[in-house]
């Protein structure tokens, strides 16, 4: 199912990575084209040297694998200056934008196009 998902074009994340039961093991046995790092790690960043050791990490891992790491539950810009700094590509949460219909999405994500900053999606 997930390699026809893959054969249509479907993006697949693997969710939570480092909590409950992802694991490394998941990295080889399914097909997925990102890392998300879980917010139990991104609400820790500010102020804990060891919660950015491991973001740091699943970061790197996920570049190693050429894949993005997108980070879940930024709340703050503090937050995600910190996670540009350590090299995540995206993150979804309440600072990038809250719950929208299609049509609001659509045109939050158009109204970005042209911004100069980098989207910051995941």
């Amino acid at each position: 199912m997930l390699q026809e998902l893959i054969r249509i074009g479907v993006t697949l994340s693997l969710d939570d990575f480092g909590t409950d039961y992802s694991s490394l093991l998941r990295l080889q046995t399914l097909p997925v084209d990102e890392l998300k790092i879980d917010r139990a790690f991104v609400s820790r960043l500010l102020g804990d040297a060891a919660a950015v050791g491991i973001v740091q990490a699943v970061v790197d891992l996920a570049h190693a694998l050429g894949m993005p790491a997108i980070a879940e539950g930024v709340e703050t810009e503090d937050e995600w200056r910190v996670l540009r700094s350590l090299g995540c590509d995206g993150a979804q949460g309440w600072y990038i934008g809250g719950p929208m219909s299609a049509e609001q999405a659509t045109e939050w994500i158009r109204s970005r196009a042209t911004a100069a900053e980098p989207l910051k999606i995941g």
